[in-house]
């Protein structure tokens, strides 16, 4: 017999599955091929993601063991042990109360914490984006749900001054401000992603930080691609993401 065509044998592997029980309600990451992207990396305990927010739970079982541990402070002692202008900053600092708790009364920063990082895995809760990363919490939101520069600000230059890779901002505003767009500039040159969402008020203009020039604005849509209705959008706006009936710790 005559061949007509030789080509290589590849092999083929099956998609990753984690074994976390909520895994199957979170749409999301199949709607964005993670399974595919976890058969190459499910991210590295090297990359270190900020998360400023309203605090985080980093007791939680399925964020405890990704939430980052300062290795040049030592817990309790009175001390900043690294010189670093924070006293007892174990794992993150909250800049509205000045200390190194992070309680989080609203919840939605241990919430925003485990849709990048829960563990997963580990037959518990459910799986984030990148499950093997390590989260940096930094609060920046007051007990009345407000985030001022005087907090954002410093948490932006911590973020890269400790060497995190990605800032997650879930908060916005319509107002420009020196010290913020300034704060932005120094986590890019640093060699940080600073990712903003667009908002959710269902409006074209921009709104911020999402919108200044350093910033990915990250928008809404629901599973069928489709721009949510609450999504703000326009040519500000980077991308869009899954935003509707997502999953995240409580």
């Amino acid at each position: 017999r005559s061949v007509a065509r030789a080509t290589f044998d590849p092999a083929r592997r099956l998609a990753h599955v984690p074994n976390d029980p909520l895994y199957p309600l979170q749409w999301s990451l199949d709607h964005l091929h993670c399974p595919d992207a976890w058969n190459v990396t499910r991210g590295a305990s090297s990359v270190k993601v900020a998360v400023i927010d309203t605090g985080c739970d980093i007791a939680h079982p399925d964020l405890a063991p990704n939430v980052w541990t300062n290795p040049g402070e030592i817990a309790g002692n009175g001390l900043d042990d690294d010189h670093d202008g924070f006293v007892d900053d174990v794992h993150g600092w909250d800049f509205v109360n000045g200390d190194g708790t992070l309680e989080d009364i609203f919840g939605h920063g241990t919430g925003c914490a485990g849709i990048v990082a829960a563990r997963q895995d580990d037959a518990l809760g459910m799986s984030g984006v990148a499950p093997l990363c390590t989260l940096v919490p930094l609060k920046a939101c007051n007990d009345q749900g407000l985030l001022y520069d005087s907090y954002v600000v410093p948490a932006l230059l911590y973020a890269a001054d400790h060497g995190c890779k990605v800032i997650s901002m879930s908060f916005y505003g319509d107002q420009v401000t020196p010290a913020e767009r300034a704060a932005i500039d120094y986590c890019w040159a640093h060699g940080a992603l600073p990712v903003a969402v667009a908002g959710n008020d269902a409006q074209v203009l921009p709104y911020y930080p999402g919108a200044y020039a350093n910033v990915l604005a990250v928008a809404s849509h629901g599973a069928t691609d489709q721009r949510s209705w609450f999504s703000n959008w326009g040519s500000w706006v980077d991308v869009a993401a899954p935003g509707e009936s997502t999953v995240a710790t409580q």
